[in-house]
């Protein structure tokens, strides 16, 4: 069975499941900072994988460094800045498209962040030297307040495991698609409690990161948790 072509519904019910459980505070609190970053994470990573530059699963980069592509400016907008020109088959112009038209209420075109800026900014910050500091983060533009508690490398890693072990089969395509229109379903449910602009610039600027950005690895934890503990 396709997963996502015969039953897309449950599917993203049950990838909204397991967002919410990686994601939840106690007493069943979510903070909605860390529901957007982690989905928008995963379809970063999901768009990374459509663009195929390298095998995500078996790579030899570090994971954390910044992987850059024009495959995947293809994948994340059609390589276009331009809003008004980004193809609605792009996971950038899906999200747009869908909410700028969406019948309950249309986003406003002006709440989406700048796409030109966006690359550009992603791309200077990874020019130098990567920190402790800034390992496994999305360089994001918005306030320090609203940033996401759980670094979206890791966040994405969580869902891959959890995604990979409940649909092993599952084309790349439909989890690429499947973590958008999740990621969509996300922003519309935490619209009346975040600002617009500041949801849509975290989603964004986190997939583009993320879809640049060597993954994270079962290997890497492994390697990380054989490692001696340093003595203080």
């Amino acid at each position: 069975m396709n997963f996502f072509a015969d039953d897309p519904g449950n599917a993203m019910m049950e990838l909204t499941r397991i967002l919410h459980q990686l994601v939840e505070k106690p007493r069943g609190r979510y903070r909605c900072e860390d529901l957007v970053s982690a989905i928008a994470a995963f379809a970063g990573e999901a768009c990374m994988r459509q663009a195929a530059e390298f095998d995500c699963d078996n790579h030899r980069f570090a994971p954390g460094t910044p992987v850059f592509s024009q495959k995947v400016n293809v994948v994340l907008s059609g390589d276009r800045c331009d809003w008004a020109q980004i193809p609605a088959t792009s996971a950038f112009g899906r999200i747009f498209n869908m909410l700028t038209q969406h019948p309950d209420g249309p986003w406003s075109a002006d709440s989406f962040p700048d796409v030109a800026a966006l690359y550009r900014r992603f791309a200077e910050a990874r020019r130098g030297t990567a920190t402790r500091e800034s390992f496994g983060k999305a360089p994001l533009s918005i306030p320090g307040k609203h940033f996401p508690v759980v670094p979206p490398l890791r966040a994405a890693h969580n869902l891959r495991c959890a995604v990979f072990a409940r649909w092993p089969l599952a084309p790349e395509p439909a989890i690429s698609v499947m973590a958008q229109m999740v990621l969509l379903k996300i922003l519309l449910t935490i619209r009346p409690h975040l600002d617009e602009h500041i949801a849509l610039t975290l989603a964004l600027e986190t997939m583009n990161a993320m879809a640049k950005t060597a993954p994270l690895l079962p290997a890497h934890m492994e390697e990380s948790a054989s490692e001696p503990a340093q003595s203080a």
